[in-house]
């Protein structure tokens, strides 16, 4: 039979009854399980409540003047802290657009540089273009005695002072062997192969060049030389007897009236530098040509040129001329 539960008095009457020695204090068991809740779900609590107490807050507005007070006092701090939370994610969203705007404009500008550049790169190649044309007329008109014609240059050796070129104009144009080939301020060399649509050059730097010069100073006859040691620095060699020949630095060389394929009087190069070669009875003399023999698209070929004759044929026809001398005296004797 279940045992009957005595009622509050009951027990008060009891605990009455009992002496005050015998009496213990009364121990409050801890809650051996306590509520266990994780980071996220604290936060997620806390805010819960902030924006509880915002809402109270804003829904009592003065009508509740003390209690409008507390809830102020409570929330006022939450307020903030979540006012300044949101500033810094709008001043991270401000930043990275920012430099979102940034990155496309140093995008845009990069490419309006590249334009500038690229047409700064066509206008100098233009400049140049017209400079070497320019030089080209004022050439035709310093030599404006001879018939001449442009030609452009659509090959070079693989070396990079132009010791041969390559020009768009051959056989049909009417470009014939050993043409004079002038460039820049002076002599450029001579057309060395002919084809029906372009021919090779030789320049005056080749090993195979020689030309009879002048010099313009003193009158004194030269031979100017390629020289494949001396190309790569853009100079020709004058070799001459100590003595016999007036030559000196900063002297003109032109070309002479000796040679068969140049005409006179065309501007060869200028003497640089001079030398002994060691035996004491020659010296040689360092001559830089006047046509520019590296930066060149265009030359003029002189197309116009008188033959003159060989030394075999200068024979031929004194022999000729002293048979008919003699004829004619022996007809005269006879008379």
């Amino acid at each position: 039979m279940p045992k009957k539960k005595k009622s509050f008095y009951a027990s008060l009457r009891d605990l009455t009854k009992v002496p005050l020695r015998d009496l213990k204090p009364l121990k409050i068991e801890k809650n051996r399980h306590p509520i266990r809740m994780s980071l996220k779900k604290r936060i997620l609590f806390v805010t819960v409540i902030c924006v509880a107490l915002m809402i109270v807050t804003l829904s009592l507005g003065r009508s509740w003047g003390p209690l409008n007070t507390v809830f102020n006092a409570i929330a006022s701090p939450v307020q903030q802290a979540m006012s300044s939370v949101g500033d810094w994610f709008s001043s991270l969203a401000e930043n990275a657009r920012s430099a979102e705007d940034l990155r496309e404009e140093n995008e845009r500008l990069r490419q309006q540089m590249d334009a500038l550049q690229y047409e700064n790169t066509l206008q100098e190649m233009q400049l140049a273009k017209y400079q070497e044309l320019n030089g080209l007329y004022e050439l035709d008109r310093y030599y404006a005695e001879y018939p001449k014609t442009a030609a452009q240059i659509i090959g070079i050796s693989a070396n990079n002072w132009a010791e041969s070129i390559t020009i768009d104009k051959g056989g049909v144009d009417g470009i014939e062997d050993y043409m004079p080939v002038l460039s820049g301020d002076g002599l450029f060399g001579h057309v060395e192969t002919v084809y029906r649509h372009y021919s090779k050059i030789v320049s005056l730097l080749s090993e195979d060049s020689y030309v009879h010069g002048e010099v313009l100073r003193s009158g004194d006859h030269v031979g100017v030389d390629g020289d494949i040691s001396l190309a790569r620095d853009g100079l020709c060699k004058i070799e001459f007897y100590i003595g016999q020949t007036d030559i000196a630095v900063g002297d003109e060389i032109v070309t002479s009236s000796l040679s068969d394929i140049y005409p006179p009087g065309i501007r060869i190069g200028e003497i640089t530098q001079i030398e002994e070669a060691g035996d004491g009875v020659t010296g040689i003399a360092y001559l830089r040509p006047d046509a520019d023999t590296k930066n060149i698209s265009y030359v003029l070929i002189i197309t116009d040129q008188e033959e003159k004759p060989t030394p075999e044929e200068s024979a031929v026809s004194e022999e000729s001329a002293e048979d008919s001398d003699s004829g004619q005296e022996e007809s005269s004797h006879e008379e």
